[in-house]
Formats: structure tokens, C-alpha cells, sequence
């Protein structure tokens, strides 16, 4: 009898945790300063909507600028914090109130970020890769695309590299202006133990059997534990000819991937263009030979995102009309349904939260607004950034001319890659050989159906 009592209270504990924690879904880094210029990194907690925030480190040592291009967190499955990225300095805390940084991309050249996604490693549910592009400066040399692993060494301080893990190709200078190419990327949800990392270019150089160059278009390649192996990779689409894409098209700045049958590698495409004469343009290719250009032509677009629950509805940011929604299914002739106001959040990022929210960030960069999951609406103040009672500024952004003034230039703001949601614990039990109540016989048997570390069985 005492045997049956423990494993109930155990079943109720472990039902008990679960139900607490299902309002958690997740958590970003974000780089920020005061007015006073005080540089901070802010942790927000998402639940449905951000729900909290708090400040990781003030950082005003190590950025004289007040700038940067990217800022992420590094958290474990569960979401425990690990470390966070503020460009290529890995911040860590080892016990002491104030923190250390160590560098993770001088594996690299280069000092120029464009993107980021932090990602778990698959099958290592403890540690990360960094998926990045970067290069020497906006508008020369090389960009090259690569892969590092972040793991705590017996020093109990972040580590990286790996034997599948750097470099893995180069996006060559063009000729053509003879200004830089550039090139995204986007990484697919883990199945099977992999993910699929897609990327698009005019260009490609991938340094394996002597050098191996490839036409505009978008390549695939295969994350697993080790990192990536450059010998095994998938063209999924080659544009030699520049019909129905021009090869200016494929200088992407931005990339999504809608998984239509990710068993099958069924993914649709959808980007917009870094160079500016094509820069308010939206493309979208799948492998049913759908090969789309919509004409947004309401300025340089800063960032498109969609909900999974019907990804023909595009949300795109807009330099002259702010956040427009587009369906993808009307095409040639398309209208566009006004989300925000005209003239706010109009050079930003768009960006699903773990929560399944979309996230941009104001004019001012002091305000996340939301696009709601449930109905589409718009809020604009979903979360004003304060320290103390003193407004914060989003830094993390891309500077690009200003069409409209010669000489000025508009940041750009970028936001996290991580729409990755918390999955708590959940379990059912089974009693069995139990021949009456009085007994201490038999046996429990409660399986973990979900949740870090699932599967795994508990047996009293």
C-alpha cells in the first residue's frame, strides 16, 4: 500500500509541474542602451506575449559604439540559460556577479556580421551551433557562411570548434559593380536527428575537391552532430539562365522556409534581395516549379515573417507604408492589407517568438510591437524597453542608404532567430499486477511522453 501512495504522489508532482510551466514558451537575448548610453543585454520571458524582462550584463565596456548586428541567447532544451552572443563575444558568468566574454568567431575572416541563428545541436540537447554569415565589411571581400559548436570546457568556460564545424563556403565578390554578394540562410526544424540548412546566392564557392563554383540559386546541406560535411549537399534550385529570377534576386538579405512535408523535403522558399533597385521585392520558389516575383515597390523591405497555421499570409516590414500583409496566393495582381500604422515600424525586423507571436521593433527602437497568432491584430506597445525607469533602445541593426536624402542612411533593426518552443514534461502512468488495494504488490510504470530528455521510463 505505501508503494501504490508514492508513486501517486510522484504522479501528481510530476502533473503538477507540468501544468505550472505551461504558460513558459521561451526566451531571448536582446542588445540594448539608455540615454545615458549605458549598454545592456535584456532576457525577455515570453508566455503568450513577452511577460517579463531583466537584464543580463551591462556590457559598456566592451562597445564604444553603441552598435551591433547581432544578439542572441544560448539556452539549453529546456531553456536554461547557458551563455549569450553579443556579435562574435560569447558573455559567461562562471558564479561572479559581473561577466567574462570570450571570442568565438576568429575562426572566421572578418569583422562583419549579417546573420545569426543559435540552434541546439542534435542529440546534445545540453549544447549549441552557431549558424553565421559574415565578412570583411559591407561592401567588400568575401562573405563566407559557417558553423560553430559552443559547448563548456572542464574549466566550466564556452569552447568552440568541432571537426565538421568553420567555415563552410565562401560567397565570392562579384563582378558585376563589384560589390560584395549577398546571401541568407535558414535553418529547418530537427527530424530524425538533422536539420536542413538552406541557403540562397548569386554566388557560390564551396572549398572541397579543389573549389566547386555554382550559379544563383539555393543549396542544401545536412546539420547533424558532427556539424556540417561539405561533401554532402543538395541543389534545390539553379537559376543559370536568370529566367524567371534575375541574378540581382538572389543577392538575398532575408529568408524564410515554410515545411509543407519536411519527410519529403517539401519546403516553399520565400526572400527578398540586398541590392537596392530589387530591394522591395518579395520571391518566392517550391518544388512544384512555383517561381514567384511580387512587387511590393513600397520602399526596401526589412524583414518578412508568416504564422504556421497559414503561411499564404506573408507579413512584411516596408520602408514608406510600415507592416503590410500579403497573400501569397494572389498573383499576378495582389493587394496588401495595412497592419501597422504608415509611418512606424518601418525599417524592422519581423520575427516569431517561442510564443508564436510576431515580433518588430519601432522607428525609435524603445518598443517590440506585436502581431497576435490568435487574430492577426496589431499592437504597437508590447513591451516599451526601460532600465530603471529610463528608456532602452534596440542596437541591433543593418545600415542602408536612405533613398530619399543623399548622404543618409537608415538603420535597419534586427531581431533573434528563435521561435523554438519550451515543451514541459508531461507523463501517464500504468498500474499493473495490483491485486487489491491492501497490497503492496505490483508495479508503476510512468513514461515521459514529451519534454526534455523525452523519452525515458520511470519504473517503482
Amino acid at each position: 500500500m505505501k508503494k501504490i501512495f508514492f508513486v501517486l504522489l510522484c504522479i501528481l508532482t510530476i502533473s503538477g509541474t507540468s501544468s505550472a510551466q505551461t504558460e513558459f514558451t521561451g526566451r531571448w537575448i536582446i542588445s540594448t542602451y539608455d540615454v545615458n548610453l549605458n549598454d545592456y543585454a535584456i532576457e525577455l520571458i515570453f508566455k503568450n506575449g513577452i511577460d517579463s524582462y531583466s537584464d543580463r550584463e551591462a556590457s559598456d565596456l566592451f562597445n564604444t559604439e553603441k552598435s551591433r548586428t547581432l544578439a542572441a541567447g544560448l539556452y539549453t532544451k529546456n531553456y536554461n540559460f547557458r551563455y549569450h552572443l553579443l556579435d562574435e563575444d560569447i558573455f559567461y558568468y562562471n558564479n561572479l556577479s559581473n561577466p567574462l566574454y570570450t571570442s568565438w568567431g576568429s575562426l572566421a575572416n572578418g569583422v562583419f556580421f549579417c546573420e545569426q541563428d543559435v540552434i541546439l545541436r542534435p542529440e546534445h540537447p545540453s549544447e549549441n551551433f552557431i549558424v553565421y554569415s559574415k565578412g570583411d565589411t559591407p561592401n567588400v571581400g568575401d562573405r563566407v557562411l559557417g558553423i560553430q559548436r559552443i559547448f563548456t570546457d572542464n574549466l566550466n568556460v564556452p569552447a568552440y570548434g568541432g571537426a565538421l564545424t568553420g567555415c563552410l563556403f565562401h560567397v565570392r565578390q562579384s563582378t558585376l559593380q563589384n560589390m560584395i554578394d549577398p546571401f541568407s540562410f535558414a535553418v529547418a526544424e530537427e527530424f530524425d536527428d538533422e536539420r536542413k540548412l538552406f541557403t540562397i546566392a548569386n554566388n557560390f564557392y564551396i572549398n572541397v575537391n579543389g573549389g566547386t563554383s555554382f550559379p544563383p540559386g539555393i543549396m542544401a546541406f545536412n546539420i547533424n552532430e558532427d556539424g556540417v560535411n561539405l561533401n554532402n549537399y543538395d541543389v534545390i534550385y539553379q537559376d543559370a539562365s536568370n529566367d524567371p529570377f534575375g541574378i540581382y534576386d538572389f543577392a538575398a538579405y532575408t529568408m524564410e522556409i515554410v515545411p509543407i512535408d519536411p519527410a519529403n523535403d517539401e519546403y516553399w522558399f520565400i526572400w527578398t534581395s540586398e541590392e537596392s533597385s530589387r530591394s522591395d521585392r518579395v520571391f518566392m520558389t517550391n518544388a512544384d516549379n512555383i517561381h514567384r516575383s511580387y512587387h511590393i515597390n513600397k520602399g526596401r523591405i526589412g524583414g518578412i515573417e508568416f504564422f504556421n497555421n497559414d503561411p499564404t499570409q506573408l507579413y512584411i516590414s516596408t520602408t514608406d507604408q510600415g507592416i503590410v500583409m500579403l497573400d501569397l496566393d494572389d498573383y499576378p495582381t495582389f493587394n496588401l492589407t495595412q497592419v501597422s500604422s504608415v509611418n512606424d515600424f518601418n525599417h524592422t525586423d519581423l520575427q516569431k517568438g517561442p510564443d508564436g507571436n510576431i515580433y518588430a521593433v519601432s522607428n525609435d527602437g524603445k518598443s517590440l510591437g506585436q502581431i497576435n497568432k490568435s487574430n492577426g491584430t496589431f499592437y504597437p506597445n508590447h513591451l516599451n524597453l526601460q532600465k530603471d525607469g529610463v528608456d532602452c533602445i534596440i542596437n541591433t541593426y543593418r545600415v542602408f542608404e536612405n533613398p530619399g536624402i543623399q548622404g543618409a542612411f537608415i538603420n535597419y533593426y534586427k531581431l533573434p532567430k528563435n521561435d523554438r518552443t519550451y515543451i514541459p514534461i508531461t507523463a501517464e502512468a500504468d498500474l499493473t499486477h495490483v491485486i487489491c488495494p491492501g497490497d503492496e504488490t505490483g508495479e508503476a510504470f510512468v513514461e515521459v511522453t514529451a519534454g526534455d530528455g523525452y523519452p525515458f521510463t520511470f519504473v517503482w
